[in-house]
């Protein structure tokens, strides 16, 4: 039943808004564009995943392309069931247990929401990134309508909502924060610890509620008008590019 939905959803979708990219799928491409054969990256925040569920061959191939991939992340239990990095270490992003410049590429894939102090998460990732390393992170965007509302919810109806509209494990589900979530935040963060920007890119994706269907086609309607260039901060999502210019 849930396929059949979401088929007529991708169908809707076509016609409502046409052109529209999930939003991993942008940080994919993104992605790929930055991991040469000397590449020496870390994955912030990886859990047992770099994409998403149905994304594996593609993943395994980013990470064989790479000369040295590292994860980390707080949760032991999902780094046990990483899929491809090899190499990983339990820890926190506002302590990293690596050396002074030792990334060339460090990736953040919704994990941004999550930092209690982004100065000093920001302040590490400068310290272990290498002399014009990049620092490329994919986060909500607070102006966006979904984390507007999401902000407010308790934990407990963030799982709920995730295993519902997400297909998501409540064990996947984390606590959020947004305390970096704007252009604004991420501009003043990385001026205040010597991190350059390179892009800020507000970016849509696909409807939240797209498993229920009548209420899929009135948000597609308001993901079509942040599509205009004059709505874009108003889009769902950001895409991020940081550098470390000295």
């Amino acid at each position: 039943m849930t396929e059949f939905l979401l088929r007529l959803y991708w169908g809707i979708e076509r016609v409502v808004a046409p052109g529209l990219q999930y939003s991993q799928n942008s940080y994919e491409e993104a992605l790929r564009g930055l991991i040469t054969p000397s590449t020496v990256w870390l994955d912030l925040g990886c859990g047992h995943q770099v994409l998403p569920e149905w994304r594996f061959n593609a993943e395994r191939e980013l990470v064989s392309l790479a000369s040295y991939v590292a994860g980390i992340d707080v949760d032991s239990t999902s780094l046990a069931k990483h899929r491809t990095i090899r190499s990983i270490w339990v820890g926190d992003a506002q302590s990293l247990p690596f050396p002074d410049n030792s990334f060339t590429l460090i990736t953040a894939n919704m994990v941004v929401e999550h930092l209690v102090d982004p100065y000093r998460a920001f302040a590490e990732i400068r310290r272990v990134l290498a002399p014009g390393g990049l620092f490329l992170f994919h986060t909500p965007n607070l102006n966006g309508y979904i984390t507007m509302v999401n902000k407010y919810f308790p934990n407990g109806i963030k799982k709920f909502a995730a295993k519902v509209l997400d297909g998501r494990n409540s064990e996947d589900v984390y606590p959020t924060y947004y305390r970096c979530n704007t252009e604004e935040a991420i501009i003043e963060t990385a001026d205040a610890i010597g991190l350059g920007v390179k892009r800020i890119l507000h970016i849509p994706t696909t409807a939240t509620l797209a498993r229920i269907l009548p209420m899929a086609a009135v948000e597609l309607l308001w993901i079509r008008a942040t599509m205009i260039e004059s709505l874009a901060r108003y889009r769902t999502n950001i895409l991020g590019l940081l550098i470390k210019s000295c």
